[in-house]
């Protein structure tokens, strides 16, 4: 996007007239971060530029949070994390709770331009646990619908008054599906990390994963009608796939209608342009108690070394802040949770205007809630069981009230182990 690259430059440009001193000594920080690398790699260059004497120590790329956790704790067990991890907001808990992350307050209450440079307390929020915060938010996304327009039309419907709701979604993806043997209708990427598009579903109907008490809060008239919405994908004709292998037909054109993450958007936008057009709207909100849980990740401190500690807070307020905030937007389709990167017009303040595939998952800043995940030790065995029974009920050999069963003994087992 040539517009985006020369709105990058402009605000990397103020970033650096506005940045602190560079360090009066070398320092390495040890970073352990999932997908996209490039995205990571953007950020620390521009914090490198003003920070010549700041070198980073990348971990191996995990390929998703749950993934990332799992190596996280194992290091922790021979007492070798990394120095900030960019860790998914659904398993912020847990690295808490393993004593890992440093509480950020002391920071906090000692930088006093935090509201000048756009963090608000929701923001913050995002990253705490029992009220104390533990991280700044870096990367923030919500479940979006992409639409290849030109099978829209060839579908018989009209390109500018796209479906609002599930059955809308599902009456297009069938008249897709016609078409021919060859193009798909719609994939539902019901099977990725921390079970976030069934949660997602959850909530949209009002629901949440679980209950005040820890427990399995999805057991519930909300967890009955998201079942029965994947189950009516499957009816609708989405075939058993891998999310990489959906991606691949999304983009070779022969997917309709695709429900995932807005972060796909700029490797979208890339690959369609040329071949078809490409076209976002809102995940349905089915309830006007709404909400979705927001994808993504917080920056963490891991480093007990006071010095380390003041250089990490340094840099993982530069990556939350305005600027950063303004290269994860253009270089991701993630959301900036930085408000002055959003009203700046010289940051992102003019993007969304002109960019309105990017303004769908924006406009939905105001319904995202926390991404939750199930408590104890159990807790990411959890998400791999419920993905176990989508899975079934995705490939037809389980109905949605069997499904229901299934998943509350199963995590209830867990839940009491």
């Amino acid at each position: 996007m040539n517009t985006a690259a020369r709105l990058l430059g402009i605000s990397v440009a103020i970033g650096f007239a506005g940045c602190s001193s560079v360090n009066a000594a070398e320092t390495t920080l040890r970073l352990l971060h999932s997908t996209p690398v490039d995205l990571y790699q953007a950020v620390n260059s521009s914090y490198q530029k003003s920070h010549g004497d700041m070198k980073f120590q990348e971990d191996p790329v995990p390929s998703d949070y749950d993934v990332m956790t799992q190596a996280l704790l194992r290091s922790a067990v021979v007492g070798d994390v990394p120095d900030v991890v960019f860790q998914g907001y659904n398993r912020v808990g847990v690295t808490v709770q393993r004593g890992l992350a440093i509480p950020l307050d002391k920071f906090i209450s000692g930088d006093t331009d935090m509201a000048s440079q756009g963090y608000s307390k929701s923001s913050l929020d995002m990253c705490a646990v029992d009220g104390k915060p533990y991280g700044l938010p870096f990367a923030t996304s919500a479940p979006i619908v992409y639409y290849n327009l030109d099978l829209v039309g060839k579908a018989g419907h009209s390109k500018d008054a796209l479906p609002t709701d599930w059955n809308g979604i599902l009456e297009l993806a069938r008249d897709i599906r016609k078409l021919n043997t060859d193009t798909q209708g719609v994939f539902l990427d019901y099977a990725n990390t921390g079970n976030w598009t069934f949660q997602a579903l959850l909530t949209s109907f009002g629901g949440q994963m679980i209950d005040a008490d820890g427990r399995t809060g999805f057991n519930s008239d909300a967890g009955r009608k998201a079942l029965q919405t994947l189950s009516g994908f499957r009816d609708a004709g989405q075939i058993d796939m891998s999310t990489s292998q959906a991606l691949q037909t999304f983009t070779a054109g022969g997917l309709g209608i695709m429900i995932a993450s807005s972060s796909y958007l700029p490797q979208f936008e890339q690959q369609a342009e040329g071949h078809f057009k490409l076209a976002t709207g809102a995940f349905p909100m089915e309830t006007a108690n709404a909400r979705l849980p927001a994808g993504g990740n917080c920056a963490m401190i891991l480093t007990k070394d006071p010095s380390k500690q003041k250089a990490a807070w340094d840099y993982i307020k530069f990556v939350s802040g305005p600027v950063g905030q303004t290269i994860v937007a253009l270089k991701s389709g993630y959301i900036p949770l930085n408000s002055k990167a959003i009203e700046d017009p010289e940051l992102l303040g003019n993007f969304y205007a002109s960019h309105p595939n990017y303004t769908t998952a924006a406009m939905q800043m105001p319904i995202l809630t926390r991404f939750q995940s199930f408590p104890g030790d159990n807790s990411i065995k959890i998400t791999t069981v419920i993905n176990d029974h989508l899975a079934e009920l995705m490939r037809g050999k389980a109905t949605a009230d069997a499904t229901m069963s299934a998943m509350v003994k199963d995590v209830s087992a867990l839940l009491s182990k």
